[in-house]
C-alpha cells in the first residue's frame, strides 16, 4: 500500500464511520420520536429495545455510508485540485477506483461476518423483550437445523414442523430426563393434533431405558395423549422469523421445508436478498465514482454529491422492493428477484466508468 492508498483509505474510513454512526442514530431517533406517544412500557425497557435495534440499523446503512463516503472524499479532493494533480501525475481513474473498491470490499466482508451473527442474536433478544418473556426463559426456545427445540422442566422435545392453522405438530421427538438429567424414556411420533385441550400423538413408538437393565425396551403405539403440557399458543410464539437466522441457518431451513413439501418462495427471496445486499456497497461505489470523477470536476460540490447519493439510493430501493415483491409473488425466480437491481446498476456503473476513460 503506497502513500496514495493510505491517504484515500484513511479519508474514506473517517467519512464512512461518521456517516454510518450519524445515519444509524438518526434512524433510531426518528423511529423513537414517531412511536413515542404509543409506548405503554417503562422507558428503561424502551431504551433496551432500541439498543437491540442498533446492529440492524447500522447494517442497513452500510451501502449508503460507503457511497456517501466515497463521493465526499472525491468531491473534497476535486475542490482542492488534488484529483487534477493525480491526473497530471499520470494516475488514471482505474487506479483511484481500485483503491476505493478494495476498501469497500474489505468493509463489506467484515460487515457481513459481523452482522450475520449480531443481527439475528439481537433480533431474538428484541423479540423476547417485546413479548415480555423473562430473559431466563430464553434458553427454552432453541431454533436449530433439525427443527424447534423446547425445554419444559425435565421434559425436552424437538418439533420438526408446527402448522398453526391446524394446531398440528409433525415429527415429534420427546425426551424424559430424571432429576439427575439421565435419559429415562423417549417418544417419537409422526404427528400430534390438539384435540379436547390435549395433544394426541399418533403413529409412534416409546423407548424406555430401565436403570437395572442395560437394554432399552421399545413399544409401538397408534395413539397416545397426556404427554405434552404446552398449548398451541406456545408453539405459535416459536414461529420462525428469518431475521433471527444466520444465512447458513436460513439455507438449511429452506432445504428442510422443501423436503416437507412446503412453499418456500418468500424465504428463498429473502435469502437471495440478504446475499445480494452484501455486494450492494460495491455496486453503489462503482456507480458513484464516475459521477465524482467528472473531467474538471472542481465545481463538484458536496451538496450535489449528497443529492446524487440520495437519488441513487431512492431509485435502487424502489427497484429492489419492486423486484422482491414480484419474486415473492412467484412471477420471477428468487435469484432474479434478489440480484436484478444489483446486476442492472452494475451494468450502468461499468458503462459510466468506461466512458470516463
Amino acid at each position: 500500500m503506497d502513500t496514495l492508498d493510505r491517504f484515500l483509505v484513511r479519508e474514506f474510513f473517517i467519512f464512512f464511520v461518521v456517516i454510518l454512526l450519524a445515519l444509524g442514530v438518526l434512524y433510531l431517533a426518528i423511529d423513537f420520536l414517531t412511536h413515542f406517544t404509543t409506548f405503554t412500557i417503562p422507558m428503561s425497557r424502551v431504551f433496551t429495545l432500541y439498543g437491540y435495534k442498533l446492529p440492524a440499523a447500522f447494517q442497513q446503512f452500510v451501502p449508503v455510508a460507503c457511497l456517501m463516503a466515497t463521493l465526499l472524499v472525491v468531491a473534497h479532493m476535486s475542490r482542492q485540485n488534488e484529483i487534477l494533480a493525480l491526473y497530471t501525475s499520470g494516475i488514471g481513474n482505474f487506479r483511484i477506483i481500485s483503491t476505493f473498491v478494495a476498501a469497500v470490499a474489505t468493509i463489506s466482508t467484515l460487515s457481513f461476518l459481523s452482522f450475520d451473527n449480531l443481527v439475528p442474536t439481537f433480533a431474538k433478544k428484541q423479540y423476547f423483550a417485546e413479548k415480555g418473556i423473562d430473559p431466563s426463559q430464553e434458553n427454552n426456545f432453541i431454533t436449530g437445523q433439525t427443527g424447534v427445540w423446547y425445554r419444559s422442566g425435565q421434559l425436552l422435545y424437538n418439533v420438526g414442523r408446527f402448522i398453526p392453522q391446524k394446531n398440528q405438530l409433525e415429527e415429534i421427538n420427546i425426551y424424559f430426563l430424571s432429576p439427575s438429567f439421565r435419559l429415562t424414556e423417549t417418544i417419537h411420533a409422526q404427528q400430534a393434533n390438539f384435540i379436547n385441550n390435549d395433544w394426541w400423538l399418533k403413529d409412534g413408538f416409546v423407548v424406555t431405558y430401565p436403570r437395572e437393565d442395560p437394554f432399552p425396551i421399545a413399544e409401538a403405539f397408534k395413539v397416545k395423549h397426556g404427554i405434552i403440557p404446552e398449548k398451541p399458543t406456545v408453539f405459535k410464539t416459536l414461529k420462525v422469523n428469518v431475521d433471527m437466522m444466520r444465512l447458513k441457518d436460513l439455507r438449511q431451513y429452506i432445504s428442510r421445508n422443501k423436503a416437507y413439501g412446503l412453499d418456500t418462495t418468500d424465504e428463498q427471496v429473502r435469502y437471495q436478498e440478504r446475499v445480494a445486499l452484501v455486494f450492494t456497497p460495491l455496486v453503489f461505489v462503482l456507480l458513484g465514482i464516475p459521477f465524482a470523477l467528472k473531467p474538471l470536476s472542481r465545481n463538484q460540490s458536496m451538496p450535489k454529491s449528497i443529492a446524487f447519493c440520495f437519488l441513487v439510493v431512492f431509485i435502487y430501493l424502489l427497484m429492489f422492493r419492486l423486484s422482491l415483491s414480484i419474486g415473492k409473488g412467484g412471477h420471477i425466480p428468487p435469484i432474479v428477484a434478489g440480484w436484478a437491481p444489483n446486476v442492472l446498476f452494475l451494468g450502468i456503473a461499468s458503462m459510466l466508468i468506461v466512458r470516463r476513460q
